[in-house]
């Protein structure tokens, strides 16, 4: 479970769908929003992980937090744009798709 004041931790290995703020949007909180809302659409469930820029790692928890999401891990990547967070697909196969 993420907490405040942990320390940031890494990526595991495994894939990540990418989602940027394609709609001009400066919240973090609706690009989280749509991100999840998306994912779960597609996959039915939640992401194992989520990914984010370390500038934003701590408003991240308290957005999960907020949505009562606290048990996705938040990790960092200085790789992950300021407004993009990438979500962890896990071992999932898309079938070449």
């Amino acid at each position: 479970m993420s907490g405040k004041g942990e320390v940031p931790t890494a990526p595991s290995a495994g894939r990540y769908e990418v989602h940027p703020d394609g709609k001009g949007d400066s919240s973090l909180a609706a690009l989280l929003r749509r991100a999840l809302a998306d994912f779960h659409r597609r996959h039915g469930r939640l992401p194992t992980e989520i990914v984010v820029h370390p500038s934003v790692v701590e408003r991240a928890r308290e957005m999960l937090s907020e949505l009562d999401l606290r048990r996705v891990h938040v990790a960092v990547s200085g790789g992950c744009l300021v407004w993009e967070v990438w979500l962890g697909m896990g071992g999932e196969s898309d079938g070449g798709q």
